[in-house]
């Protein structure tokens, strides 16, 4: 996982003051941001059926002359 790699390196360096982020990591690297000690900042997850979900009704919805505001 590249965010492992990454935090790794910051250790490494001895650069305590940056954090590493990451999408969709790994079990490890949600075990690495819960550890108080580590330099693994967050993980976050994306949810792509959801994400098709919406696109699709935002398309219908434009295509329908329905405007919505841009989020």
């Amino acid at each position: 996982m590249p965010q492992i790699d990454a935090t790794q390196a910051v250790q490494a360096a001895k650069r305590t003051e940056i954090k590493t982020y990451a999408i969709d990591g790994s079990q490890d690297v949600v075990k690495m941001v819960a550890d108080p000690n580590s330099l693994a900042g967050t993980v976050g997850a994306q949810r792509p059926y959801e994400i098709g979900k919406q696109s699709a009704a935002n398309v219908a919805a434009y295509l329908s002359g329905e405007r919505r505001p841009c989020s």
